[in-house]
């Protein structure tokens, strides 16, 4: 065996040894020697040619597909173009509101197109009507609702009414009107599946509506599963005179007579949500104010039942009490989690006042026509239908007040009075009131005398505090100090 020297070509890798080894072999008829060469070469160069053939076969396939985006390009402008060339056939404008109409209610007059769109097929008692129209959407409507195949009509109407308002978003103004026309009808029908005075559903479907309604009421608005903004609104647009016959059976069931405990303060948010929803609606306030139980009857003794019986004391006794989740274990903790605790309490019950402050404005600005009521012979009823709101809301305070005298005693029997909560809450409610006049300096142009005439709503004449002087208090003193010797 010999070595041989291998000259390096240039641009190639360099050969790392060469050897050659000779055997002797016979070869046919003669003994020609020969000679077996072993090359070893680089990792670089040996894997060269599976790296060219990789390349060239993503080349291929990328020309491929190319070639292929190309050809579908092409059928897709084909198709365009052939699509241009065949006539659009025109719908009329009831054609075209049958198609939104359809698309909002998912119901249909042709029980073949219904079943195959996967509609509701409703049959009406005239053959004439084909088209579901804004002229024929009530018949329609009416139809539907009062099937009885339909278990729970104010769930539909009320997807419906979300089905609408996606609809409304981009639309032109034929469909806005058209929608706006189905968002009306759907209001007046999902007011009357709550109605206990309908004819138009059953009793039970008008319960598990109103157990709905109250459920989406709660809610926080944020959410997917509240009421649908401007939803309760349509509902009272058309009915707010009689709007209290839809309230009135919500409110009992949010605020029951003689309830066993105030309301906790960590889960009093849905009820204060409810009615401040209630009292933003047209006619929420006034179908409020109207309930039989807003204002304490004339019979009521003392303040602690008047908490029980009338229909927002549950609400205005909120207070922490002991129950309050938070306060277990208290004494136990560091004074910083204590302040903590005792800071996110405070943070709930000004939260409650300040809502509270919402809705007695409402209700003290619910009635537009407070001046001319007043003026007819009707507004001095003591029907609350037949009173201003305003004076309703001040007699409500008053009230609570002249209920309460015995707390202006040093010592008064607790089972006759309100609970401290009520009291707390009712000076916070009526402090932030008064605000506006304070903010604005028109505590002047008040008249402090007013408690002493004959307009007062509460009897102050025997509130030494306000009725003596200080010779009256001088002479009361020495009065004391005489017995006393």
């Amino acid at each position: 065996s010999r070595k041989v020297e291998a000259k390096r070509p240039k641009n190639k890798p360099k050969i790392s040894e060469l050897r050659t080894s000779s055997s002797s072999s016979e070869c046919g008829g003669g003994g020609d020697k020969m000679e077996k060469i072993t090359v070893r070469v680089s990792p670089q160069q040996a894997h060269m040619p599976e790296r060219g053939a990789a390349r060239a076969s993503s080349a291929k396939k990328k020309k491929k597909s190319r070639k292929n985006e190309i050809t579908a390009m092409e059928l897709e402008k084909k198709k365009k173009a052939d699509d241009a060339k065949i006539p659009v056939p025109t719908l009329t404008p009831d054609q075209q509101q049958d198609q939104w109409l359809r698309a909002i209610l998912k119901l249909g007059l042709d029980k073949e197109e219904a079943r195959k769109a996967g509609h509701q097929y409703v049959k009406l008692d005239s053959d004439d009507v084909k088209l579901i129209t804004t002229d024929t959407l009530d018949l329609v409507l009416l139809s539907h609702v009062s099937s009885p195949t339909l278990t729970a009509p104010f769930s539909y109407l009320l997807s419906c009414y979300r089905r609408a308002t996606t609809e409304a978003k981009g639309a032109g103004p034929d469909k806005m009107k058209a929608i706006a026309n189905a968002l009306e009808v759907i209001g007046s029908y999902a007011f009357l599946s709550l109605n206990p005075q309908s004819e138009v559903v059953t009793p039970q479907q008008i319960k598990e509506g109103q157990e709905t309604f109250i459920r989406l009421l709660s809610a926080d608005r944020r959410l997917a599963r509240a009421l649908p903004d401007g939803f309760l609104n349509n509902m009272a647009s058309n009915f707010e005179d009689t709007f209290a016959e839809v309230i009135h059976p919500v409110l009992d069931t949010l605020f029951p007579m003689n309830p066993t405990a105030p309301i906790p303060v960590d889960k009093v948010s849905g009820t204060l949500r409810s009615l401040q929803v209630l009292a933003a609606a047209p006619g929420g306030a006034s179908a409020i104010i109207s309930h039989p139980r807003f204002s304490a009857p004339p019979t009521c003794p003392n303040g602690a039942r008047m908490e029980r019986e009338i229909l927002l004391g549950a609400l205005v006794a909120v207070t922490v009490t002991k129950s309050y989740e938070r306060f277990k274990g208290l004494l136990m903790r560091p004074p910083a989690e204590v302040n903590s605790v005792v800071a996110n309490a405070q943070g709930l019950l000004d939260d409650v006042r300040a809502g509270l402050a919402v809705i007695f404005k409402r209700m003290l600005h619910a009635s537009k026509s407070s001046k001319a009521s007043s003026s007819t012979p009707t507004s001095s009823s003591s029907s609350p239908r037949n009173r201003p709101t305003r004076e309703l809301v001040l007699r409500w305070f008053a009230d609570i007040l002249r209920l309460n005298r015995d707390r202006r005693k040093m010592h008064y029997f607790p089972g006759t009075v309100s609970s401290v909560g009520t009291l707390v809450n009712l000076c916070g409610l009526m402090g932030g009131l008064c605000a506006p006049f304070v903010k604005k300096k028109m505590h002047k142009s008040i008249d402090a005398r007013y408690l002493f005439g004959s307009k007062a709503r509460v009897d102050y004449s025997g509130v030494a505090r306000l009725c003596a002087s200080s010779k009256d208090i001088a002479s009361l003193v020495d009065k004391e100090q005489q017995q006393q010797q």
